[in-house]
């Protein structure tokens, strides 16, 4: 389920990277240290449902 998880964060971190090259989201939502938290938080995110997906694989496997 977080594998599943994890493409759809990707689908919505490529949505997203389109909508700011065609101008259509804003790129000043929220800001820590100057970085828009939403440019950064979406390309980790679907690797962090990747690992933590693949960590309880091998979790399950090793019981």
């Amino acid at each position: 389920m977080l594998i599943v998880v994890g493409i759809v964060a990707g689908y919505a971190d490529i949505l997203y990277s389109l909508l700011l090259k065609f101008g259509l989201a804003p790129e000043r939502g929220l800001l820590i240290g100057g970085v828009p938290v939403l440019s950064v938080i979406f390309p980790v995110l679907p690797w962090l449902f990747f690992s933590v997906g693949f960590w309880v694989m091998i979790s399950r496997k090793r019981r």
